[in-house]
C-alpha cells in the first residue's frame, strides 16, 4: 500500500481521543485576526457533536485539538472544515477558495501519549514563535493554556510540562 503524505490515511474510530492537526491552503494565514471566530465553531461543532474538546491551540496557519470522539469522526470533520472554509472566505468577501489543506489525525494510545500532545499543543506558540518561553505562554489567548493555569495553577501546569517531555508531532511543512 502507497501511502501519500499529502492524503494520510484516517482511521475513524469512535469512544477515542484524537489529536488532529488541520491546515490552511498552502500555509497561508487564513486563520490571522480570525482565530476566536475560529474558535467560535470549533466550540460549537464539538458540542454538537458531544465532544470533549481537552486542549486546542490556534496560529494562523494551523491549528491543533486533542479531543474524545464519541461518534460520526469523519463527518465532524467535514462539517468543522467546511464551517471554518465559509466563515472565512465570507469575512475576507471571497468566494470558493480552498482555506483549509488537509487535516492530519492521530489517536492517541495512552496516557501518557495523551498528555504528551496536551504539551505539544500548549508549547505551539513558543515553537512558531508567537510567545519566548513557557513565562510567557499566558500572553498567547488562542490556546486552552490559560484555562489550564487559572483551574490548576502554574506549580500544576510547569509539572505538567517537566513530567511529559514536549515531542514535536509535527507534519511535513509544519515548520
Amino acid at each position: 500500500m502507497r501511502i501519500d503524505k499529502h492524503r494520510p490515511f484516517h482511521l475513524y474510530l469512535e469512544n477515542q481521543i484524537y489529536f488532529l492537526t488541520i491546515k490552511c491552503y498552502k500555509g497561508h494565514f487564513y486563520f490571522r485576526n480570525k482565530e476566536n471566530i475560529v474558535l467560535k465553531i470549533i466550540d460549537k461543532t464539538i458540542k454538537e457533536f458531544n465532544y470533549g474538546l481537552c486542549a486546542w491551540v490556534i496560529l494562523e496557519s494551523h491549528l491543533h485539538l486533542l479531543f474524545r470522539v464519541e461518534n460520526d469522526f469523519k463527518q465532524f470533520i467535514h462539517i468543522l472544515n467546511g464551517r471554518i472554509s465559509y466563515k472565512i472566505n465570507r469575512l475576507d468577501k471571497t468566494r470558493n477558495r480552498q482555506v483549509i489543506y488537509q487535516y492530519w489525525d492521530y489517536c492517541i494510545r495512552n496516557e501518557k501519549d495523551s498528555w504528551k500532545h496536551f504539551n505539544y499543543i500548549h508549547n505551539n506558540p513558543i515553537k512558531h514563535r508567537y510567545v519566548k518561553n513557557l513565562d510567557d505562554l499566558s500572553n498567547y489567548q488562542f490556546s486552552s493554556f490559560n484555562h489550564y493555569l487559572k483551574k490548576q495553577g502554574r506549580e500544576w501546569t510547569n509539572d505538567c510540562f517537566s513530567r511529559y517531555p514536549i515531542v514535536d508531532f509535527s507534519v511535513e511543512g509544519d515548520k
